[in-house]
């Protein structure tokens, strides 16, 4: 599939956000200010100022939303909720060569952290859903997971967040037939 830098790397921060919370588990992977710095840095979202605890609140606030976005299968309210998002940042993509190269800011600088990561997740998605459709947008099919996912592969096969959860769920169903199997022998 041939998806762009701004369609696949920022809906995967879209997806990835969501996920710094285990849903089925609680579990906070975004605990504090040091970890909004490690997940800004592995999604290249640059930062000139030092980051805070509201920055963190703002980020987790905003995780519900796209929690939302995921979680609805109605494309029409997943369109509301990713319009309201990028009216509510003021979303206004822009041309700029501030490192040496050309590339888009969705907002204007300077803006919030939060507001910075909602327009370029939102964004991405935007971009997804219109150019390949709301089926790229998944949750895995693993059981003991419901994590988020952009489907980037050609033929829209994606059912699991990983290889380690596809992996773990195909083992799991081998091993059930071969007992029933074993069982069905004796």
């Amino acid at each position: 599939m041939n998806f762009t830098h701004y369609s696949d790397e920022a809906a995967k921060v879209g997806a990835d956000l969501v996920n710094t919370l285990g849903w089925p588990s609680g579990n906070e992977y975004l605990p504090d200010v040091e970890a909004l710095g490690s997940f800004l840095s592995d999604h290249d979202v640059a930062v000139d100022v030092p980051l805070t605890d509201v920055d963190v609140a703002d980020v987790r606030a905003l995780r519900s939303r796209f929690y939302e976005v995921f979680h609805t299968s109605n494309e029409a309210e997943r369109s509301n909720l990713l319009n309201a998002i990028l009216t509510e940042v003021g979303a206004m993509p822009q041309l700029t060569d501030h490192d040496g190269s050309w590339h888009v800011h969705f907002v204007a600088e300077p803006a919030p952290v939060a507001d910075r990561l909602a327009a370029i997740a939102a964004m991405g998605l935007v971009t997804v859903i219109s150019e390949f459709g709301n089926g790229r947008l998944g949750l895995c099919s693993a059981d003991d997971c419901a994590d988020a996912f952009v489907d980037t592969s050609r033929n829209m096969s994606r059912r699991y967040c990983s290889d380690t959860c596809s992996t773990r769920t195909n083992v799991a169903k081998h091993r059930a037939r071969r007992k029933k199997a074993d069982a069905a022998a004796e």
